[in-house]
């Protein structure tokens, strides 16, 4: 299937890549250079490394990472102001868990308000059952504006979507692009696996056309010191032409 809203498929693949170094990569090597008994909180420490990378790699004159805070907890969003597009990346369990939850629950979920009030006109691809009560437009803008920090106009016409991928031992098990209306209601789905090697888990080589620019000699640098990287030969070993995203 293809969406009607036109994406940019490099960036697609730099965010899969960015998802693919955080968990094939950093969190191994955490977790060997600290030899934990208990692991709680990778998950969040995860999403700290895929949000570095993002700012790292992808921001740019058109690409905002939009860093935004709830309560205590921080999370990104990707906004592609050319296509007028914006991406949230989440694990599938994380999900699954708000879409069961978020009835039930008193405190609005992020994605709730980016999703009511970027894709509130969007039908369901199939009925939904339940009603998520949520206030109206109006009264959701001033949380919606304190997220996206004036990147993103409501009245543009921007579509926001979620990329969901499974972690799992050190790989991805499976990546996508899922649409969802304001009502939290499923409307589409595309699978991002093309940028996935289907024996590593791993990153496809890249096209290294005019748009996939390598980072420059400082950025490399940068990122060798603060962004831990697999021992050779240790699998699932990433190619090296990806590290040019």
């Amino acid at each position: 299937m293809r969406f009607s809203h036109v994406h940019d498929d490099n960036l697609l693949r730099k965010m899969v890549w960015c998802i693919l170094k955080a968990t094939c990569e950093d969190i191994p090597q955490l977790l060997r250079e600290n030899n934990w008994d208990i692991c709680n909180g990778l998950g969040h420490t995860r999403s700290n490394y895929i949000c570095t990378r993002l700012r790292r790699y992808i921001e740019s004159q058109d690409i905002n990472i939009v860093i935004f805070r709830r309560s205590s907890w921080q999370g990104c969003i990707v906004v592609d102001r050319a296509n007028k597009n914006a991406y949230t990346i989440i694990t599938k369990s994380s999900l699954q868990s708000l879409l069961l939850t978020a009835p039930q629950h008193p405190n609005r979920h992020y994605l709730q308000i980016l999703l009511r009030v970027e894709n509130g006109d969007l039908p369901a691809a199939q009925v939904s059952f339940w009603d998520q009560d949520l206030p109206d437009d109006d009264e959701l803008l001033p949380e919606f504006k304190s997220i996206v920090q004036g990147v993103i106009d409501p009245a543009e016409g921007y579509r926001h979507f979620v990329i969901e991928y499974s972690p799992a031992h050190g790989h991805i098990k499976d990546i996508n692009l899922l649409l969802y209306n304001g009502n939290l209601e499923f409307v589409d789905r595309e699978s991002l696996m093309r940028f996935v090697d289907p024996d590593s888990g791993a990153l496809t080589a890249p096209d290294n056309g005019p748009n996939d620019p390598p980072p420059s000699t400082d950025q490399a640098d940068e990122d060798s010191k603060t962004l831990p990287k697999l021992k050779p030969g240790l699998k699932p070993k990433l190619r090296d032409i990806p590290e040019q995203a």
